[in-house]
């Protein structure tokens, strides 16, 4: 699902990079000394200091969000993600996830507000912190971001349908804008929340609900569908 991912730099994310040893070579020296950053998805939350936030939790509610580190235009990975500072909110873990992200998963069991700073590490020791923050609420704490609603042309009538939401363990309904009928419901795919409904005529927007009182509208947008 990371194809649908944009991503910024946090002004100020990188604090340090440490070169691997006094002995190592230029090339491994220039790889060291690389800022490495975590990167943030457009979706994040951010206050007005700059901080952001994968997206407010709620206790009792399953939870998943991706983190990217990336080490700059000329690092590659792998890199290690590890807890620097702070706290995650309890019932929460930092583990890696797929292919070069991690995940921050689990299920809130307390309220809060919980600052924590993740270090990057690649492999040539060139290391970096990123501040971020979780708030978990009681039951309605969420942060619904749509991300694309396709519908295929010349002809078809299979809508798709793509949130996301950092409460994996909330429900999603999809509605037709425009008349409020209820199209389908979704599903949790690697963080994203994917639905795909059969309607005609195709809507021209339509509107996600859950359970915990969030909402979204997406207009809808035709993909060409080649037929050979």
């Amino acid at each position: 699902m990371r194809r649908h991912l944009k991503t910024l730099t946090l002004a100020g994310a990188v604090l340090t990079a440490s070169l691997a040893g006094l002995g190592a070579s230029a090339g491994t020296a220039a790889a060291a000394s690389t800022p490495v950053i975590i990167q943030t998805p457009d979706y994040f939350v951010c206050n007005s200091n700059g901080v952001c936030s994968p997206g407010p939790g709620d206790v009792g509610v399953a939870y998943e969000a991706d983190i990217f580190p990336d080490g700059g235009a000329n690092e590659t990975g792998p890199w290690t993600v590890s807890l620097a500072s702070g706290s995650l909110p309890p019932g929460l873990q930092l583990s890696p996830g797929g292919g070069d992200a991690y995940q921050i998963t689990g299920t809130p069991t307390a309220a809060g507000t919980y600052d924590f700073a993740l270090q990057v590490i690649n492999q040539a020791g060139g290391s970096g912190t990123t501040q971020l923050f979780i708030t978990v609420g009681t039951g309605t704490a969420d942060n619904l971001v749509g991300i694309v609603a396709t519908y295929p042309t010349p002809a078809g009538s299979t809508l798709d349908v793509e949130v996301w939401d950092a409460n994996a363990g909330a429900t999603y309904t999809m509605y037709v804008t425009s008349t409020g009928e209820e199209i389908g419901t979704m599903a949790e795919v690697g963080g994203m929340h994917v639905g795909t409904a059969t309607i005609s005529p195709d809507p021209q927007n339509v509107t996600i609900k859950d359970n915990l009182g969030s909402s979204v509208s997406l207009p809808v947008t035709l993909r060409v569908v080649h037929k050979y």
